[in-house]
């Protein structure tokens, strides 16, 4: 992986550590992306980073510390920063992936942590960083996971919703990790302008307004069927 500007987030703090939120992104799907078309998907992730990521990023008061090909690990010295760029982030990434089919539409998973990290040259390390590189695979697709630090430092000054993911067991990582996704369909617009498919937990699913609608009407069918024998 590779860096920039870490001595800078560090400073110097005792042991080169700091109390940072930590930001993990990474495209989901993207070996079959790049399968499908190689040269296609780096231009149209070149262009997100410099139209949208990498600006949003830098207006938060983040900075990406690593690179691997399709992930991003971003360190914020604000937790609200961290959380309002990762949801106007996704909130938006697909309004400029433009018209795409959908088996090569580009979208993130990204995990926030707090906690300690260490710097090793342009390397990062520490618990923090583990766990949230971790907690990103389990997130859903086009969605924001949080650890549980992460959400009750947030939930009652960002006009957010958080829905549980329950305590998750992730590779490598000693104990549970409580974890939360971000309501993206709730909440303040934080930017974004025009409407976004909702992500929600996958242990949570909600009905349709079409299937609410068809539910409510054969209920009534019953109803009326149960009081015509009634009648009768």
């Amino acid at each position: 992986m590779s860096g920039s500007n870490a001595p800078d987030l560090i400073g110097k703090s005792p042991g080169g550590r700091k109390l940072i939120a930590v930001v993990y992104s990474d495209v989901v799907g993207y070996s079959r992306l790049i399968g499908l078309d190689d040269l296609g998907t780096l231009e149209r992730l070149r262009a997100l980073r410099s139209a949208l990521i990498d600006p949003l990023i830098e207006e938060h008061g983040g900075r990406i510390v690593q690179t691997g090909g399709d992930s991003l690990l971003i360190v914020f010295d604000s937790i609200h920063g961290a959380v309002r760029c990762a949801v106007k982030i996704q909130r938006q990434v697909p309004e400029y992936d433009g018209d795409q089919p959908p088996d090569r539409t580009i979208r993130l998973r990204v995990a926030i942590n707090v906690g300690d990290v260490i710097a090793e040259g342009t390397d990062f390390h520490g618990n923090a960083v583990n766990v949230v590189a971790r907690l990103q695979s389990e997130c859903p697709a086009g969605g924001v996971c949080v650890t549980r630090a992460v959400r009750d430092h947030v939930h009652d000054r960002l006009d957010l919703e958080f829905e549980s993911l329950g305590p998750l067991t992730l590779k490598n990582i000693a104990r549970p990790i409580e974890a939360f996704v971000v309501r993206l369909d709730a909440g303040e617009g934080f930017g974004t302008t025009g409407a976004v498919p909702a992500v929600i937990s996958p242990k949570a699913p909600r009905l349709s307004r079409r299937n609410v609608i068809a539910t409510s009407a054969v209920g009534l069918v019953a109803v009326c069927a149960v009081i015509a024998v009634g009648y009768w």
